[in-house]
């Protein structure tokens, strides 16, 4: 009888440990896989809801501009400065991670390439949605459109957040990417709530000031939280100030409309069915500027913390000199109200000389110093954000249409998407150290000018030949009319 009740109690014991061990591993199994399935899950909810928007789904008419009266009286400094913030959130979620790149393809297992590439998936599927976002706007309304884009935002961010592997972070990106584009919708509401151009315009510069601050904020904060506590915690502070802002959004946020979207004239209207070389030759310019500052955005991480050995706290705090220097670029051409040719004839000579000094600290080999190699790349991001945002900030202030027939914000879109395609040439430059970063940076600076300087020669000639006809009494007809 003892034997028999003592294999009974072992028999209940091994049970009972069978259970306990299936329980932790259970549990283990919940701790470990639960945050990475919720990412694919958001990921694929996201951009289900994303197809319906897209569909047209009946979750806002379109009331056209019934409700434009009375409502160009301007905003409430609490909008404007919610506005700079939901735009400079966007700022600093991309900024925030750039001293965990190195970390995070290690921890994916992927090249460096491939983890820089996700600033350009970002920027790409911006520029992609954005001429989306300016038609859905007069479908949906303004207000829905911001709302809209901010979910997605907050969603897409804790999918990154508990991405388990390098290609669902990537996707998680992108949806950001599409977020982003509520740019257009804020846009659309400063231009449909003032008259006054000088007052929409320091009302806009106000909002672009305000996400500057999160721009220049992203890489000190997102290098103290990833070395304080991993990279995924900077994205979860990313979702708590996303849904902040979602829900101030929802409660202070004017309900207004805009006019329906300007179309662009078909090839019978005159010269303007067609983007014209000279503007395509600027245009070009532009893209390789603003593709030379994502270069330095993907790159930075690389360079400070492989080449150099820096910690990923000193990292943060070079990264933010540069994210500031271009900042004060910015700055400079809106608050000084410059047009994008001013911009252009102001900035262009100085690039270039930008572009001759990188080249020679690079052929020099004096880039193993940290402070040579700032000290060009902080000059070039200074000069070149300045035309480039020049631009942007017409896009932002102006809702006709361009001489080439596209509305503004199409015409940035294209940029912006050039500008993706051309930088992801530059991001071999990592394998090569700072001296391969200053050439490509050098070689985009100079190819920029070099096609900018043609586009206004361009156009320069074939107004003198209008002029000489003109003059002549014969008829000009230009080849590319």
């Amino acid at each position: 009888m003892d034997g028999e009740e003592e294999l009974g109690n072992c028999s209940f014991l091994q049970v009972s440990l069978q259970s306990d061990a299936q329980l932790d591993l259970q549990e283990e199994g919940i701790r470990r896989y639960g945050p990475g399935l919720a990412s694919p899950v958001l990921t694929v909810i996201c951009f289900g809801l994303l197809v319906l928007v897209a569909r047209g789904a009946p979750w806002r008419e379109g009331r056209g501009s019934q409700d434009g009266e009375g409502s160009k009286g301007g905003l409430p400094i609490t909008v404007l400065v919610l506005m700079g913030l939901t735009m400079g959130l966007d700022f600093f979620c991309t900024d925030q991670y750039q001293p965990s790149m190195l970390h995070m393809s290690h921890h994916f297992g992927v090249a460096g390439e491939a983890m820089a590439s996700t600033i350009q998936i970002h920027q790409m599927c911006c520029a992609l949605a954005m001429p989306c976002v300016g038609r859905w706007l007069c479908k949906h309304g303004i207000r829905p459109m911001i709302l809209c884009c901010q979910l997605f935002f907050a969603a897409s961010t804790l999918s990154c957040a508990f991405s388990p592997s390098f290609g669902w972070f990537a996707a998680g990106r992108a949806l950001q990417g599409i977020s982003a584009s509520s740019s257009v919708a804020i846009s659309a509401m400063l231009s449909a709530a003032y008259t006054d151009r000088r007052e929409m315009l320091r009302a806009a510069n106000l909002v672009s000031c305000i996400a500057l601050v999160g721009h220049i904020a992203g890489p000190a904060a997102g290098g103290f939280l990833a070395s304080a506590f991993g990279w995924r915690f900077g994205f979860l502070a990313v979702f708590c100030l996303a849904a902040l802002i979602t829900l101030a959004n929802y409660l202070l946020l004017p309900d207004l409309t805009t006019e329906k979207a300007p179309e662009a004239p078909t090839a019978t209207e005159g010269g303007n069915g067609r983007i014209l070389w000279r503007q395509l030759l600027v245009l070009m310019g532009l893209s390789l500027l603003r593709g030379s500052s994502y270069v330095v955005m993907s790159t930075n991480s690389f360079v400070f913390e492989a080449h150099y050995g820096l910690s990923i706290q000193r990292a943060a705090l070079l990264m933010s000199v540069l994210v500031a220097a271009g900042a004060f670029g910015m700055a400079a051409s809106t608050t000084l109200g410059f047009s994008p040719t001013e911009a252009l004839n102001l900035f262009s000579p100085l690039l270039v000389l930008s572009a001759g000094y990188m080249a020679l600290v690079a052929t020099l080999m004096i880039s193993d110093n940290p402070l040579t190699y700032m000290s060009g790349v902080a000059l070039h991001q200074f000069l070149a954000h300045g035309p480039t945002w020049a631009v942007l900030a017409e896009a932002q202030q102006d809702s006709g249409l361009d001489d080439a027939g596209l509305p503004p914000h199409v015409y940035a879109g294209m940029m912006n998407a050039f500008a993706s395609m051309l930088s992801l040439f530059g991001l071999g430059a990592i394998k090569g150290g700072p001296s391969t970063v200053l050439y490509v940076l050098a070689i985009m600076s100079f190819t920029s000018q070099a096609c900018i300087r043609a586009g206004s020669l361009w156009a320069a000639a074939k107004q003198l030949a209008r002029q000489a006809f003109a003059d002549s009494g014969a008829e000009f007809k230009p080849i590319d009319e």
